[in-house]
């Protein structure tokens, strides 16, 4: 991506068909798509909330890029400037890409198909080994049980650098019973959502507490870089799947989403001390930063998340965050998969 305001390229961010159905219907089309304003063309909605609301972006080009009349590819310009005048050399531009994109496909297809039978666990293969995840009371996602541990819980004590994440809805509470009804229904299907991609990016544990869910991508006393990449990944996929079940319905319900990677003290809890419970630092500056994150559907990243996560995903700088208590500090808006450029793949 290259951000015009500051004359430089970043990277890019990974755009799926299940969260953009209407953009790749645009993409398939073959032609250009000229939109003034995308948020009110239900076709790109979903991306002028998740990619344009960031730096407050309406006009939408979009340049398919085909090689051989095959999609390979995009091109995204946002609020243009001078795009009649541009137009030529952004259609040179999608030639050149044609090549590339089809090249770089086509090696993938053959590295596929090239793929010896082997005995070597897959990386897929290494993170299923992790501690399988399953559901009891009080939890959406916990550990697996085994005979050593009969609730298979960390120890209690403090653990200093845990990746957490809130996701904070809004209050959404009404006393007509078809309104509660139907708002019930709208959470339990959000909620079976959640559910799976949390068991999908292999976290810890998610627990709800009222309008909040609270994940935990690893619970160590070591820095864990894979769960809290995980744990990114896994917000990436639940902002999308919000995004486009609240998007279809007639509802004012909204959500925020915070990251954080901070200490934490866990207590095993209740007489037989089988209910795992946590708070602490890690945990408010999560809540604070969902609490606090701009408009709806935003993912809001401490500075301590940042530094871990910086190399793998795209990030937005929002500016200086007051946390009562600890001070100031920069915080992050996340946007996407750090990946270059925006690449069809079929």
């Amino acid at each position: 991506m290259f951000d015009r305001d500051r004359n430089a390229h970043r990277l890019g961010m990974e755009l799926t068909r299940t969260g953009h159905p209407g953009l790749f219907e645009c993409l398939e089309g073959g032609h250009p798509v000229d939109v003034p304003n995308a948020e009110e063309d239900p076709r790109l909605q979903s991306v002028q909330r998740v990619v344009m609301r960031m730096i407050d972006t309406h006009h939408l080009f979009l340049l398919p890029v085909m090689e051989e009349h095959r999609l390979v590819g995009a091109i995204m310009l946002e609020d243009p400037i001078q795009l009649t005048e541009a137009e030529r050399v952004v259609m040179l531009i999608a030639s050149v890409l044609a090549v590339r994109f089809g090249q770089v496909q086509e090696e993938e297809g053959n590295k596929e198909d090239s793929v010896p039978t082997s005995t070597t666990p897959s990386p897929s293969a290494s993170r299923s080994a992790r501690p399988q995840l399953r559901v009891i009371e009080g939890f959406l996602l916990r550990s697996n049980t085994d005979s050593s541990n009969p609730t298979n819980m960390p120890e209690p004590g403090l653990y200093p650098s845990v990746p957490i994440m809130v996701l904070e809805f809004s209050e959404a509470y009404s006393s007509n019973h078809d309104a509660a009804r139907a708002m019930l229904d709208l959470v339990g299907e959000l909620t079976d959502k959640i559910q799976s991609i949390a068991r999908e990016h292999n976290l810890f544990s998610v627990q709800v507490a009222g309008n909040r869910f609270i994940f935990l991508g690893s619970c160590s006393q070591t820095l864990d870089s894979e769960g809290a990449a995980n744990l990114a990944d896994a917000a990436i996929g639940i902002r999308e799947v919000c995004l486009m079940i609240i998007s279809h319905m007639n509802t004012r319900l909204m959500f925020r989403i915070g990251i954080d990677v901070g200490a934490v003290l866990v207590a095993h809890l209740g007489k037989n001390r089988d209910v795992f419970n946590l708070w602490g630092e890690g945990l408010t500056m999560a809540g604070a930063l969902a609490h606090n994150a701009p408009d709806g559907g935003q993912i809001q990243v401490s500075d301590r998340a940042y530094q871990i996560l910086q190399g793998l995903f795209l990030f937005r700088l929002r500016g200086e965050f007051f946390l009562p208590g600890s001070g100031i500090a920069n915080s992050y808006i996340l946007a996407g998969k750090g990946d270059v450029g925006m690449v069809v793949k079929k």
